[in-house]
């Protein structure tokens, strides 16, 4: 009998073990054990000591890769925010720390690799720093009128972060759109902390937030300048041209001085003996209470063009003028042959013509009578006149001779 229990025992325990081994060989078919790599599992960063320390980098981009082991079934609900990367920064210090991942995972899941297994993190000190605040204007106010330098409370900004962020600053400024305006803009308006790209420097604190600005818009006039030239050049040059920029400038000031500025003029610019070309800035010469608008120097700059003069001839016959003769007379004068020399910057002199010269001969206080009179030569304003040939010309003054008809007219009327 007891042979009996004992086989159907052993029968059994062998039934439950064929069972179990089945069981898991089904299981293990249908739900088999995988491997899977979670890419990019954000690190968490613990325990850094924010009163005196900073990241240099952002915490978003610390990441690792994890593999892992587990069922089928578990591995495809597995999310990856189910797996935690840490790292601890407590007791770390300024500079480059190494340290390694700690990665945790569900309890049916096997942790098999983290990479990589640490990470460097880089701590710099906490600083402040006081910035100026500059207020930035776009737009253009509306025609006659100009903005002024704007005011902006509080005048600075003070930046908090890590070293390196905060001197990767290069301006706290606000923006402030003065488009179409014909008066004074004022408002509250944002501050933006921007690198030298002009891109939002981020992981940094910043106050204040807002800034309090009021920018000016005045009346302005556009107003020639002139420039005052004194001296003359060296012996046998000339100026050639002479340049203003800008050719006029913007000013502001009491409405009824403003408009009746026709021209301004500049402080003057010796160019006695000079033989070459010259560049100079100079000052411009403001009426009491007027002044540049904003962005307008009280300055311009001369461009002086100083070349060597040539000399040229001219070789005519023209009738000749007669000026101040005496009531009751007429002169007989045969038109002259004049040969003409003359000097003069070279695009002047090859362009002198007959019509440009005038002669005459100045017969006041002459009466009746044969003359060796003296010929006057006038040439035009860029011209020097050097020497002319003939000098002297014969002119005969004689009484006018009253037509007939006037001597009818006058014995009708006696």
């Amino acid at each position: 009998m007891d042979n009996i229990l004992r086989n159907n025992m052993s029968i059994k325990l062998i039934s439950i073990l064929v069972a179990v081994l089945l069981w898991m060989y089904v299981i293990g078919e249908q739900n088999p054990y995988i491997i899977h790599i979670y890419r990019d599992v954000p690190v968490k960063l613990n325990n850094l000591d924010t009163a005196n320390f900073a990241l240099k980098e952002e915490e978003a981009g610390f990441k690792v890769s994890v593999r892992v082991r587990g069922r089928r079934a578990t591995i495809s609900e597995l999310t990856k925010s189910e797996i935690k990367a840490e790292v601890n920064l407590r007791g770390r210090m300024e500079g480059e720390n190494l340290i390694p991942v700690a990665v945790t995972v569900p309890d049916n899941v096997e942790l098999l690799d983290i990479n990589p297994p640490e990470i460097m993190v880089t701590l710099e000190p906490i600083i402040e720093k006081q910035v100026p605040i500059v207020v930035r204007l776009t737009g253009t106010p509306a025609g006659g009128f100009a903005a002024m330098d704007p005011s902006a409370k509080p005048g600075e900004a003070v930046l908090k972060g890590a070293r390196s962020v905060v001197e990767s600053v290069k301006s706290a400024f606000v923006s402030v759109d003065i488009s179409g305006k014909n008066r004074d803009v004022k408002g509250n308006f944002p501050l933006r902390v921007v690198d030298e790209k002009n891109g939002e420097v981020k992981n940094i604190t910043f106050r204040p937030e807002t800034v309090d600005v009021i920018v000016p818009i005045v009346k302005k006039a556009d107003v020639e300048v002139i420039p005052k030239i004194t001296g003359s050049p060296a012996g046998g040059y000339a100026v050639s041209d002479i340049t203003v920029v800008p050719l006029t400038l913007s000013v502001t000031g009491e409405d009824e001085v403003v408009e009746s500025l026709n021209e301004l003029y500049t402080e003057g610019l010796d160019i006695t003996g000079l033989s070459q070309d010259i560049q100079k800035e100079v000052k411009v010469i403001l009426p009491e209470g007027v002044r540049p608008v904003r962005g307008e120097k009280d300055t311009v700059t001369v461009f002086i063009n100083i070349e060597k003069e040539v000399e040229g001839s001219l070789k005519i016959t023209k009738e000749v003028d007669v000026i101040n003769l005496q009531d009751g007379y007429e002169a007989v004068i045969e038109p002259v042959e004049i040969t003409l020399n003359f000097k003069g910057l070279r695009q002047f002199v090859d362009n002198v013509k007959e019509d440009d010269i005038n002669i005459y001969v100045n017969l006041k206080n002459l009466k009746q009578g044969v003359y060796n009179a003296k010929l006057q030569v006038g040439v035009p304003e860029n011209i020097t006149l050097l020497d002319y040939s003939p000098k002297n010309i014969s002119v005969e003054i004689r009484e006018k001779q009253e037509d007939i008809t006037d001597d009818e007219e006058r014995r009708k009327n006696q």
